[in-house]
């Protein structure tokens, strides 16, 4: 089944936020830590949408 809420945000990503992020973290003039910034709200943003999903362990009970 496709999911829909997915797909619009993998667009929007891809459409309007990755642009944008490119060009203000290779702008000459900002800090040399802005892609460090880009990687820690890439990963926060995962660990969010991933921390209340359980998984099926086989042998725990």
């Amino acid at each position: 089944m496709l999911n829909y809420r997915f797909v619009i945000s993998l667009l929007l990503i891809f459409c309007v936020i990755f642009p944008l992020a490119f060009y203000w973290v290779n702008n000459s003039g900002g800090a040399w830590y802005r892609p460090y910034q880009l990687w820690l709200l890439v990963i926060t943003g995962v660990w969010l949408w991933q921390r209340h999903k359980s998984y099926y362990e086989p042998g725990k009970h």
